[in-house]
């Protein structure tokens, strides 16, 4: 275990104290560099991330620790070290010594919100694979693996666990080929830990935008406009309740039950998630 090296001068705010209700704020990622990267890199990393975590997460706004300036203000907030050189350079041989990829503070079993990646492990780790492809390839593939290893990292702030699960972005150790393979994403064992943290520290509307992107949009839209045949969910100016919502979910009841599940696609998992999947719905009709 480990206690945090950085003093910063950063206030975090309880979640509903500075934002609207129908606002899901984004979560704020201080990063900082020990050799400074290139915008290609720092660009796959930030990338990867919001591709894997963003789907279940607000979303993610990036600031540079050299930039504070004190009294920043977030709502959640993660800060991150890149150890070492963060390029895929020459590829020699490192004389590095083993060890883990990232890691997450802890103290007293509580995890902090403060991480390191050291990018000449993985780069060490990668090399034979990284060997095998093209220059230009290189650099792409060696971000989007510092991106997996960080969003690995970043589960353990925001589920607030030092748990992994079995397959996907939670689990213990990565192969090469999982952190160069073109889809990595979280498992359904990693979803419910982190959806489970959101509904008791944030705003329940950031579950319900969970919720809504992975049970519904796909035949609603994203905004509730609809999607071909399937209905329109802003309501004419009458917002959705518990109990009207929970009917038309109800297992027994509807086709568009059946459909959703025919398409393997997430459902609501307790009232809790029902009531913030409610809540989302009518910051639709909120903004019309």
């Amino acid at each position: 275990m480990k206690r945090h090296l950085w003093t910063l001068a950063l206030v975090v705010l309880p979640m509903h104290s500075q934002v609207r209700d129908n606002a899901v704020p984004p979560i704020a990622i201080y990063y900082g560099f020990q050799h400074e990267a290139s915008a290609e890199v720092l660009g796959g990393i930030q990338k990867e991330v919001g591709e894997i975590m963003t789907p279940m997460l607000p979303p993610f706004e990036w600031r540079r620790l050299d930039a504070v300036r004190g009294g920043e203000v977030s709502e959640d907030l993660a800060v991150v070290n890149f150890k070492g050189t963060c390029e895929v350079g020459d590829l020699m041989p490192d004389r590095s010594s083993p060890g883990a990829l990232g890691q997450t503070h802890v103290t007293d079993h509580v995890v902090l919100p403060f991480s390191d990646v050291d990018c000449d492990r993985v780069r060490n780790y990668l090399r034979p694979s990284l060997l095998a492809l093209s220059p230009r390839k290189r650099e792409q593939v060696y971000a989007r693996a510092l991106g997996r290893v960080l969003a690995h990292e970043l589960y353990h702030i925001f589920a607030k666990t030092t748990h992994h699960d079995g397959a996907g972005v939670a689990r213990a150790r990565f192969t090469a080929a999982e952190l160069t393979a073109e889809k990595f994403r979280l498992s359904e064992g990693s979803i419910r830990p982190l959806r489970s943290v959101l509904a008791s520290t944030r705003a329940p509307l950031a579950v319900g935008r969970s919720l809504y992107k992975t049970a519904c949009a796909q035949c609603h839209g994203a905004k509730g406009e609809g999607a071909g045949a399937n209905s329109f969910l802003r309501l004419a100016g009458r917002p959705w309740d518990f109990v009207r919502l929970a009917t038309q979910l109800g297992k027994k009841h509807s086709k568009m039950t059946k459909d959703a599940k025919g398409l393997g696609l997430e459902w609501p998992h307790d009232d809790t998630e029902m009531s913030s999947l409610v809540g989302y719905l009518n910051s639709f009709h909120d903004e019309q």
